[in-house]
């Protein structure tokens, strides 16, 4: 498994100079979801597989990244279960509510985001040329 990137570089703000390292940490799951506040208005056709024991919202995307039929899925607290779907979501579609519904779709997985770490404070540094 990939564990990301990291690189060492010098970061300059102002006068001061700072060495650091600059990481970048990949997603944690190969499938991400986004959701809607409410349940999309078309929700598709059930693919089975279906969550109906108080199921975490996390057993219900394993279940749905376990179906490859599965593009998304209603997950509903008050009613202890999840319904898969076939219908692929954009994210722009018409919900409606239903209780404390909501509907989780897959989506392309945001691309790394880089973090800058000080290996060292960096006080009392200045950049060439200055005094």
């Amino acid at each position: 498994q990939d564990s990301g990137t990291a690189g060492s570089l010098l970061l300059q703000h102002g006068s001061n100079l700072q060495r650091g390292m600059l990481h970048a940490s990949p997603p944690t799951s190969s499938t991400c979801y986004d959701f809607f506040d409410g349940v999309a208005s078309d929700e598709g056709d059930g693919v089975g597989g279906d969550l109906t024991n108080d199921p975490v919202l996390s057993d219900c995307k394993d279940a749905c990244n376990g179906n490859s039929e599965c593009k998304s899925f209603a997950f509903c607290p008050e009613y202890g279960g999840c319904w898969l779907k076939d219908r692929v979501l954009l994210g722009g579609e018409a919900t409606a509510p239903k209780a404390d519904c909501k509907t989780y779709y897959k989506k392309e997985c945001d691309v790394l985001t880089p973090s800058f770490h000080p290996v060292d404070s960096g006080n009392g540094r200045a950049c060439r040329g200055s005094s």
